[in-house]
């Protein structure tokens, strides 16, 4: 059965969001938001008092992390009938729910240990060069228009003074050329994502040491470091530089 979560259930939530790429998300948004936002919802479902499944949703983006014994039909009808635009799941929920307009994703661990302080934390007059940069180099990671980053700098300035998000970045001549933000934080893990460099500096692994100079602040917290790799490209660099395989994600647009 799904129903709405409780306060009474935010450490049940956060537990059963652990060593999970897709958990991290969801614990992000519990641990910044709470259960008092309307832009914000959790449901958990159960069975036999057991936590089968987890589903958030954020300003309609809605995130689901499913266990065994789950109720897929449920789910399923449950994000058609309140009109879901986008969803962030496990390939096996959408095989087991019948969805076949899914992309799957590749996302990565790091395994190893880094000690890299090579990028800086970036403050806030270098928030609009690191969503720039980023929207140049990462096509569509951001929409275009003023009212865009300004939705952007209010949710990412939010989590970060909670400890729930961070950037890094690289300058020279006081220009910001390579650059690398967690597009969530929980307390036992993150996710890296936001990473670019110019064009102009491509080549000379300043895309490896930015991430590494976050992966390594983060170890030092003792929190897990994941990162959802965009295509075979990004495999291969993530590979390189420490990361390992840790399961799939997929992304659906509208059910």
């Amino acid at each position: 059965m799904l129903n709405l979560a409780t306060t009474a259930q935010k450490e049940e939530a956060l537990t059963a969001c652990r060593d999970s790429v897709i958990g991290t998300r969801i614990a992000c948004l519990i641990e910044a938001y709470g259960f008092d936002k309307d832009y914000f919802t959790l449901w958990i479902q159960t069975y036999d008092n057991t936590v089968t499944a987890l589903l958030s949703c954020f300003f309609g983006s809605y995130t689901l992390l499913t266990f065994d014994g789950a109720d897929q039909a449920e789910l399923r009808d449950f994000l058609a009938m309140n009109g879901c635009q986008s969803l962030m799941c496990s390939p096996d929920f959408c095989r087991e729910a019948g969805i076949k307009n899914f992309t799957e994703k590749n996302a990565y661990v790091f395994c190893d240990s880094a000690d890299e302080n090579a990028a800086q934390d970036l403050d806030e007059s270098q928030y609009k060069a690191l969503y720039t940069l980023i929207s140049e180099r990462i096509p569509g990671s951001f929409g275009s228009s003023k009212e865009d980053y300004l939705s952007w700098l209010s949710d990412f300035t939010y989590r970060k003074k909670r400890g729930l998000s961070r950037a890094k970045g690289m300058s020279s001549d006081g220009v910001l050329f390579a650059c690398v933000m967690t597009s969530a934080e929980a307390k036992s893990a993150a996710i890296i994502s936001g990473v670019a460099c110019h064009a102009h500096f491509r080549g000379g692994g300043y895309g490896g040491k930015v991430v590494l100079s976050a992966v390594s602040e983060l170890q030092r917290e003792n929190k897990k470091v994941y990162v959802i790799a965009l295509n075979d490209s990004a495999c291969g660099f993530y590979e390189h530089i420490g990361f390992r395989l840790k399961e799939k994600i997929c992304f659906i647009e509208g059910i």
